[in-house]
């Protein structure tokens, strides 16, 4: 996953035109419309265009989820009836848009991602969610009804979302979207335990692939968030219409579950780095010196124990710094770079007396501070 966004638009197509989309396999729309008030719900699955145009007219609060990918047709057809803006059909039509807030008249428009990860691959899914004064259209690419966990919040009586005016709905949303990417984080973290226990124990000549892999699905993941954490700023401005200033409040909370999330793909982007390292360690010095191989092997362990000790397991960090340190011969390091890592592994366990032997020894081979620096 590289997260290009590939178009097939001619250039100077006029804006808003619904062309140019790759065929998707199941244009099979679904429409769950709820209607609402302070004191009754109305659900209705599987509607069609025409009784969702006449539930906007009247006088209640209307929510209405349509899930899959709509055809150009069906795209045009439900921008009349709900007076959507073709820009914004647009950005709908074609899926895998950066996160945004845009404002028309009358109207807001804020984009979302629900990505996916199996297998070791990221798959973006837009999530598109229209609002105004007392309605609120959303649109998902996949047919999994996500959304159910805050349609059932709507029918308890007496919920905030019953209460609240439509722009909690709108939150609610926004809120569900970021919830569901701490799964996500859970099952890329675990991805990458696995990568690391394999980079440390027994590699094999795709594992650094894996790892680059992983990186780069790291990579995209950032960008994607970052642009869903600016998106939801702008959302908590005053001037931004139909918001009130209590839901306002809801959407702080909400930014401050966006920097838990950029947060928790910190750790995983420095186990991967270290790994990526101790899988390149190992490339570098194996050799069919057996004194070269247990060098080898002292600095995966090393590596490892700075993992380790990033994840906050001080007991596991010292005890592969103690393993690494084992397997330097019983007479001690001779060559510099041997002689660098057993000062590391020694530095590390916080035995800085023979640390600081090894280094002044380093420096008589003639490193100089900014070489030593380096070597170390």
């Amino acid at each position: 996953m590289d997260g290009v966004v590939h178009r097939h638009t001619k250039p100077g197509t006029a804006p808003g035109s619904l062309t140019g989309r790759a065929p998707v396999p199941d244009e099979a729309l679904d429409f769950t419309l709820v209607e609402y008030t302070q004191e009754e719900v109305e659900v209705l699955h599987n509607v069609e265009v025409d009784e969702c145009r006449f539930h906007l007219g009247t006088p209640g609060r209307t929510w209405i989820d349509v899930a899959g990918r709509p055809s150009s047709e069906m795209l045009r057809d439900l921008g009349m009836a709900f007076n959507l803006h073709p820009l914004a059909l647009e950005d709908v039509f074609h899926g895998n848009q950066r996160a945004k807030l845009d404002l028309y008249e009358g109207q807001g428009f804020i984009v979302l991602n629900d990505p996916s990860y199996e297998e070791g691959e990221l798959s973006l899914r837009q999530v598109s969610i229209f609002f105004g004064d007392n309605y609120v259209v959303s649109f998902h690419d996949h047919k999994q009804d996500i959304f159910k966990p805050v349609r059932d919040r709507v029918q308890t009586a007496g919920s905030r979302l019953r209460m609240f005016g439509i722009d909690y709905l709108v939150y609610a949303l926004i809120d569900l979207v970021v919830d569901r990417k701490f799964p996500l984080i859970e099952t890329l973290a675990s991805h990458l335990e696995e990568l690391e226990d394999e980079a440390l124990g027994h590699p094999t000549s795709e594992t650094l692939g894996h790892i680059h892999q992983a990186r780069r699905t790291l990579v995209t993941f950032h960008r994607l968030e970052w642009a869903e954490r600016e998106a939801i700023l702008l959302m908590m401005r005053p001037e931004t219409p139909f918001i009130m200033p209590e839901t306002r409040t809801y959407l702080r909370d909400c930014f401050d579950l966006r920097s838990e999330l950029a947060l928790a793909k910190g750790v995983p982007q420095d186990a991967l780095s270290f790994a990526a390292k101790a899988v390149n360690a190992g490339k570098s010095v194996a050799s069919t010196d057996p004194v070269e191989d247990k060098y080898a092997v002292a600095k995966s362990l090393r590596l490892l124990g700075d993992i380790r000790r990033r994840l906050g397991d001080e007991g596991g960090a010292k005890s592969a710094w103690e393993a690494g340190l084992a397997m330097i011969p019983a007479n001690g390091a001779e060559k510099p770079n041997e002689m660098a890592e057993h000062a590391m592994l020694l530095q590390r366990l916080g035995r800085l007396n023979e640390a600081n032997e090894r280094t002044n020894r380093l420096a008589s081979f003639g490193y100089r501070d900014v070489e030593l620096r380096r070597t170390i």
